[in-house]
């Protein structure tokens, strides 16, 4: 019979052998992670495919947005859905003013200053709203429910349709009581708004922002109103949910961020001390552009993570048409010229288009982009 002691001795050998191998192995598994991710960082394109070519004629200045799987086309005469293989539906009308906003699978048309209000799914026109006062301007939610904010000569109103066009609820504002609304946004799922006011009080300019909820909370509230915040010194021009249960409010010299199951809570203030030169922000980010106050590069680009976190502070050198977030990248670009721009790291594409660009829309695939020219529209991979 073995001894005792050498099979113990045995054992322990044959399993430090597997603890070293398993150390080996997650080594390798770290090193190889972490290459990769450094790779991501620091790679950069100059150059790119096109993957996809749609002739536009677009004689009428048509405008782009993206939408599922490729975009809305929409103008003065009409609105389209193109799914990158055909025209899924398309809708003639005539407006002097055509605004557009898009949420999920659905997206609603209105002519700022009538009084018509399409709304749209993948499949086909959904809903049509025809409001009594003329509109200022439109929000669409996850469901298809439609905000719009009305104006007439002494009063304001709000009020949400379902994407039937049935209306759910209208609140009026007076001029002479909460001010002035300025800007509103719904949350995805359709059940809370928050709307920023602007008002005269003893002489001065201050801001309200209120909250509301259409749901069982909201009911046993006046106007469904579960929720503000008065700013005395600042003036909001820009509300918007950015998530279901998250929503911002920004103004001259504050970004709010706040929590909102219900009731809403302030997650965060941020102090502003310059000149917003422009705000772009999506469902995970909020991104403020101010002039540079050293160095060479004209811009300073600051982004926060939704808890108020700042994830990213860089100079940048361009006169760009439009900035926007491109998963964790900017994306900046001019008539011309294309930047994408990470968080971390060094600049990821650059590029001098030879014709001129009209806009650029990430998609939902890594490293490929729409290119929306005078004639045509191009999917494109960076490479």
């Amino acid at each position: 019979m073995a001894d005792t002691s050498s099979i113990e001795r045995s054992l322990e050998k044959h399993r430090r052998k597997k603890r070293i191998q398993i150390i080996v192995v997650c080594a390798i598994v770290l090193v190889a992670s972490l290459s990769v991710a450094i790779y991501k960082k620091n790679v950069s394109y100059d150059k790119y495919k096109v993957l996809k070519t749609l002739d536009t004629d677009d004689g009428n200045g048509n405008q782009y947005v993206a939408f599922s799987n490729f975009f809305i086309k929409y103008g003065l005469d009409g609105i389209s859905y193109v799914n990158g293989k055909e025209t899924v539906w398309a809708q003639a009308y005539e407006m002097s003013n055509p605004i557009v906003d898009v949420c999920g699978n659905y997206v609603a048309v209105a002519d700022k200053g009538g009084n018509t209000i399409y709304i749209f799914d993948e499949q086909s026109e959904r809903g049509k709203v025809n409001t009594a006062y003329p509109i200022v301007s439109i929000e669409i939610a996850n469901q298809g429910v439609v905000a719009a904010l009305l104006e007439e000569d002494k009063a304001n109103y709000i009020e949400a349709y379902d994407k039937d066009g049935d209306l759910l609820i209208s609140h009026k504002t007076l001029l002479s009581g909460n001010g002035y609304p300025l800007s509103f946004s719904l949350s995805e799922d359709g059940t809370k708004m928050i709307v920023s006011y602007v008002c005269i009080s003893s002489g001065s300019v201050e801001s309200k922002v209120m909250f509301f909820n259409f749901g069982g909370v909201g009911q046993n509230e006046v106007d469904r109103v579960v929720g503000g915040m008065n700013y005395k010194t600042s003036v909001i021009p820009t509300v918007n949910f950015l998530q279901n249960n998250v929503a911002i409010a920004v103004g001259d010299n504050i970004l709010s961020i706040y929590k909102m199951r219900e009731k809403p809570v302030v997650q965060e203030e941020i102090k502003i001390k310059k000149e917003i030169k422009k705000l772009f922000y999506n469902s995970e980010y909020i991104g403020l552009v101010f002039e540079n106050d050293s160095g060479s590069k004209k811009y300073k680009v600051v982004v926060y993570d939704l808890k108020g976190n700042k994830v990213m502070e860089k100079s940048v050198d361009m006169d760009f048409n439009d900035i926007k977030f491109s998963g964790k990248n900017i994306l900046m670009y001019d008539d011309l010229n294309c930047k994408i721009i990470p968080f971390k790291g060094k600049e990821k594409f650059s590029y001098t288009f030879d014709e001129t660009i009209n806009a650029v829309i990430p998609t939902e695939k890594f490293r490929e982009y729409l290119i929306i020219k005078n004639n045509k529209v191009e999917r494109i991979r960076i490479k």
